[in-house]
């Protein structure tokens, strides 16, 4: 998935994916932001054009779907 993909190169580390979602170890006290980490999980990449593209994301103490 290139959105995890992107968002390891920025230093965050993916749990597991779900489905379209992945769960992140957050850690804020490295810089992190949730709105980062969507703007960097959703950046279209280059063979896909104009492709829209979207994502919402939170912070939660257990697994839930947004």
């Amino acid at each position: 998935n290139h959105g995890i993909a992107r968002l390891e190169d920025e230093g965050y580390v993916p749990a597991f994916p779900v489905h379209d979602q992945v769960l992140v170890h957050y850690q804020p006290e490295h810089g992190q932001s949730v709105e980062h980490m969507e703007a960097v999980f959703t950046q279209v990449p280059a063979w896909a054009g104009d492709f829209p593209l979207g994502a919402e994301a939170g912070v939660v103490d257990f697994y839930t779907k947004l």
